[in-house]
Parts: structure tokens; sequence; C-alpha cells
């Protein structure tokens, strides 16, 4: 099969876990390899461990990659009361 006038759209890989393993510049570079030019990241460790600074901190930087990356809300992203207060004003 001949294949070279052909182009195909980038990939999307629809449920990774980018803060369980590698940075995400890493794990950008050996998607592109691939062909995959958009991540749905689950950042649930990043959350768990980190909060909504961290949540924050990881949209930052995956922000400033060549691919483009779409957000899951994790289940443990909970703010209440004061703590919801001081986060959102960080």
């Amino acid at each position: 099969m001949n294949l070279k006038k052909y182009v195909t759209p980038g990939f999307a890989d629809p449920h990774i876990h980018v803060d369980q393993f590698v940075s995400p510049a890493e794990f950008t570079k050996k998607s592109l390899l691939c062909g995959v030019t958009s991540l749905f990241s689950d950042p649930i460790d990043i959350v768990s461990i980190c909060g909504y600074r961290g949540f924050k901190e990881f949209v930052r930087m995956t922000s400033e990659l060549p691919a483009r990356f779409f957000m899951w809300c994790p289940a443990e992203f909970q703010l209440t009361g004061s703590s919801a207060m001081e986060e959102r004003s960080a």
C-alpha cells in the first residue's frame, strides 16, 4: 500500500495519567513521535498530593507544550469551607 500522498490528522489519547511516571514535556515528546497531538489527562495524583495549586501548575506546564492537553476533573478534587476560599485566591 502506497500512502505517500495521504495526510492524517493528529491522533487523540482519550485517557492518560501523565503525572504518574514522567514529566508532561517528556510524555509529549514521545506522544508526538507517535502522531498523538491531543491528550486527555486525568491529573488525579497531582490533585491528591498538591490540591488545587498543583492542578493549576500542571495546567500551566501543559499549556506551554506543542500538544494540546484537555484536563479531566478528578472526583477527589473537592474544595470545602475556608480551604476553598484560600485555594481560589491562590
